[in-house]
């Protein structure tokens, strides 16, 4: 069986769609960037399948239900969760705006989509809870619906899903105004000030009960110019519904900048220990030996989108420690192939740079070696092209680390260069298979 962190997404959507089964497919409208290629996107122990647009069908979100023992309600009710989820996630509309079933993911007609991309991450999902997944589909209705009254009210109404009691929440909003970072909104409480002194008060009578009571001595008529005002005051309503949901769960779109900095060292961290780290990024570096109980077996990868090169069976070797910096050295049980990586703890982030960081003495005269370096050559240049450096424990398939994707400075690819060692190479294995 393929380990997790191995799965080709893209080759195994196009397998599977093409399998019989009990499928569930949603229509959808979106702004957010869709692939270009069917993929599988894995969440909540589901394996959605995200399908593409082109001139004649909607994008899509299929799901096999059968294999899941879901009946067709079920199945509609994971894949709106599933669209909560990823319309947080990326900060954009979502909408599903039909729905199709069979014992085939049949396509459907197109609408307006034209947002697309190579690849659509599959992190940054948050632990599932009932207070969360309400939240976010108040939250994915809000950002998608056309009519900003209804926007306005699902913004609303995410806040009240988490602030319960109206006198709490009414201190929430006195406190959370001074919080909120976003432009459109800032600039929208400036316009407000000159005029209101307490703005939650405001959006409570002049917004929401205006809205939801036509019998109110306040409310909006939808053919009166004061529909502006509404419209106006929605990038506040939206701003404090993601604040909301930020404190309340932790969970944070990927564009927030109140979204911590992710650990990319947390796997070997748990390997490390914590007083060894804290004497490490202390400098207080012990007298004696030290050792660390690493995994047996580790494999390390490149990835870049939809593209990713491995190569397995490595371990590692040992390490080097400096303040605040672990060095480790991972090498190959097969061949004499040798990387090294570098966290830096208090940062929590490791760094690999390919010009320094890796090196082998592979030698040209067996095809396996001859493999080997083809496919080092291409994890190099990968690596150049903005490619992100992982080590994963084999056994586990936990992530142990991974670099944020590497950027040359002062420097230009050599894609010639590239292109004439890969053909060298590819050249030579050809000539061995002939020699057989």
């Amino acid at each position: 069986m393929t380990k997790e962190f191995l799965r080709d997404l893209h080759q195994e959507a196009e397998t599977n769609l093409k399998h019989s089964g009990k499928w569930m497919v949603a229509g959808i409208e979106t702004g957010i960037f869709w692939p270009k290629t069917p993929q599988i996107f894995p969440c909540n122990g589901f394996d959605f399948i995200l399908r593409p647009t082109d001139e004649k069908h909607l994008p899509t979100i299929c799901l096999n239900y059968g294999q899941y023992r879901l009946d067709s309600n079920q199945a509609r009710n994971e894949i709106m969760k599933f669209a909560s989820i990823l319309s947080w996630r990326e900060g954009e509309r979502l909408e599903i705006s039909t729905w199709a079933g069979g014992s085939f993911p049949i396509n459907i007609g197109r609408g307006r989509m034209d947002s697309v991309g190579n690849h659509l991450a599959t992190d940054n999902l948050p632990d599932l809870s009932n207070g969360l997944m309400v939240a976010l589909a108040l939250f994915r209705e809000a950002i998608s619906s056309n009519n900003k009254f209804y926007s306005f009210l699902s913004f609303y109404k995410v806040i009240s899903s988490i602030h319960t009691k109206g006198l709490d929440r009414g201190k929430w909003f006195s406190s959370a105004i001074s919080r909120i970072t976003d432009h459109q909104a800032l600039k929208r409480i400036q316009e407000l000030e000159s005029d209101i002194s307490d703005i939650g008060t405001y959006l409570l009578n002049q917004g929401r009960h205006a809205i939801a009571h036509a019998e109110k001595e306040v409310f909006v008529n939808p053919d009166s110019l004061n529909i502006q005002r509404i419209y106006a005051d929605i990038p506040i309503m939206h701003a404090l519904a993601e604040l909301a949901i930020e404190e309340s769960f932790s969970y944070y779109p990927n564009r927030s900048m109140r979204r911590p900095a992710r650990n990319l060292i947390e796997g070997f961290e748990k390997f490390i220990g914590g007083d060894l780290l804290q004497m490490v990024i202390s400098g207080n570096l012990p007298d004696k030996t030290i050792s660390v109980d690493v995994p047996d077996s580790v494999c390390v990868l490149v990835r870049k989108e939809n593209r990713f090169l491995s190569l397995d069976d490595c371990y590692i070797e040992g390490f080097e420690i400096t303040k605040g910096w672990f060095h480790f050295s991972i090498k190959n049980k097969l061949f004499p192939i040798q990387f090294i990586i570098h966290l830096e703890l208090e940062a929590k982030l490791m760094h690999f740079n390919p010009l320094t960081d890796m090196g082998n003495a592979l030698k040209t005269e067996s095809i396996d070696d001859i493999k080997c370096a083809l496919q080092l050559h291409e994890m190099y240049f990968l690596t150049l092209c903005n490619g992100s450096f992982e080590v994963w424990d084999s056994e586990s398939g936990a992530l142990l680390g991974k670099t944020k994707p590497f950027f040359m400075t002062n420097m230009m690819i050599n894609f010639d260069g590239y292109t004439r060692e890969k053909e060298r190479l590819e050249k030579l294995i050809a000539e061995k298979c002939m020699e057989k």
